[in-house]
């Protein structure tokens, strides 16, 4: 166990055997607020990272976690260093961030945000958020959205709540995703990824990746899958007719897969569509 300085924590087992429950608890300095547990190595599965006390399953390596406290009363913003981002947050609505209006997002504020909605300005005009460090100040997110921006990097590790993140239409071309397991609509559409993991993702119900470099990708454990965007991307035919062969059955018949705009498309046959309809799918090319 580690702390920031500002805290203390402490486990419920200095050693444990694999798979026993581990009991974390953080008690805050004086000033200070617990803000989340970050797993530092060993691969530990929080139950929440950002409850206290939180408890996880004992992997078989070591496990080192860290708890992360904030100053009470400080001013979130301080900790977002892009000016657009900034000024999003303060006058958001559905809901109020800024709730008592005073220009200042503190810890107690941004620990009952369950959504942020923050879309840029289509087209090339209007003020575009360009980086969303400070994102992780609030971890009880389970929606984020941010659509036509300038956003190359991000970082949602932190996140662990979030069912719902839209990214599209930014410049982003590295995304780890592992960390959000509950995610159930994920668009990450026109950017400028070359690879993605959504291995643990496993409750995707809409998955949008289209217009992207990717050249592979593995939906095997997207078990419920119901609508896929994969058009646009770097795909060939023997890599778009695998994924289709990975899609999970529908029982219903209401799978959507589009996979137009890829270099393997324009020779795609209807035959080849045959093992995703047995499937329960539609196929649009």
């Amino acid at each position: 166990m580690t702390n920031d300085g500002n805290g203390t924590a402490s486990a419920s087992a200095g050693a444990a055997i694999r798979d026993e429950v581990v009991t974390l608890t953080a008690t805050p300095g004086d000033g200070y607020l617990f803000l989340k547990w970050t797993v530092v190595s060993g691969g530990a599965v929080l139950s929440d990272p950002a409850a206290n006390p939180a408890t996880f399953p004992m992997p078989t390596a070591n496990v080192e976690v860290r708890a992360e406290f904030v100053e009470a009363g400080a001013n979130i913003l301080d900790m977002i260093p892009d000016p657009v981002f900034r000024e999003r947050l303060l006058t958001h609505t559905a809901p109020v961030i800024d709730k008592d209006g005073n220009g200042i997002i503190t810890p107690e504020e941004a620990m009952t945000i369950v959504r942020i909605n923050v879309p840029g300005a289509t087209g090339s005009s209007g003020p575009k958020i360009e980086s969303m460090v400070g994102i992780e100040q609030f971890p009880n997110l389970e929606t984020l959205s941010f659509p036509y921006n300038n956003v190359t990097e991000l970082n949602v590790s932190g996140n662990t709540k979030l069912t719902w993140l839209n990214c599209g239409f930014n410049k982003i071309s590295s995304l780890d995703v592992r960390s959000l397991t509950l995610l159930d609509s994920f668009d990450c559409g026109n950017n400028l990824l070359t690879s993605l993991d959504v291995s643990a993702n496993t409750r995707l119900d809409v998955f949008a990746c289209y217009n992207n470099q990717l050249t592979s990708l593995d939906i095997t454990k997207c078990s419920v899958l119901r609508l896929f965007y994969m058009w646009g991307c770097q795909f060939n035919l023997n890599t778009i007719k695998g994924i289709l062969s990975d899609l999970p059955v529908r029982s219903d018949g209401d799978g959507i897969v589009q996979i137009g705009r890829n270099p393997g498309s324009a020779s795609f046959t209807p035959a080849d569509a045959a093992v995703a309809e047995s499937r329960g799918w539609t196929v649009q090319n």
